[in-house]
């Protein structure tokens, strides 16, 4: 729970005086994502990393952190928005949805990525499944 906590604090330093590197801050993410995605279960843990990503995004959104926020849209919401549209993940869809909505709601072009992924995801099931249904005729 305190690594958690550090990674969260270390996370949310604006830009020129972050101690943190960009490479650094991205490893932040990409851990706390991982606890996200891990197929652990709904556990302290997992709570304690939501809250960190849905900090993160939040100060991103605020204080208008433009290379901290690509970082955080290219590992944080991709990753959710492609578990929350993936048929074969072992992650309760309850949660996928949870992290999902809790992350894109902390700005607006999370939400918009998400609303395009989860379009994406339906054209594409709706697609297999008109192939699957549609009968072969022969002549």
């Amino acid at each position: 729970m305190n690594t958690v906590k550090g990674l969260l604090t270390m996370g949310m330093f604006r830009g020129g005086s972050s101690p943190v590197s960009r490479t650094e801050f991205e490893n932040i993410l990409v851990t706390l994502t991982s606890i996200i995605t891990a197929k652990s279960g709904k556990t302290v843990v997992w709570e304690l990393a939501l809250k960190a990503l849905v900090c993160i995004g939040s100060f991103i959104d605020r204080y208008h952190e433009s290379d901290k926020a690509m970082s955080y849209m290219s590992i944080v919401v991709d990753n959710l928005v492609s578990l929350a549209c993936s048929s074969h993940c072992g992650l309760p869809y309850q949660m996928i949805l949870e992290a999902t909505s809790e992350v894109c709601s902390t700005g607006p072009k999370y939400v918009e990525k998400m609303v395009q992924g989860l379009e994406e995801a339906f054209c594409s099931s709706l697609s297999d499944f008109y192939v699957c249904v549609t009968p072969v005729t022969r002549p």
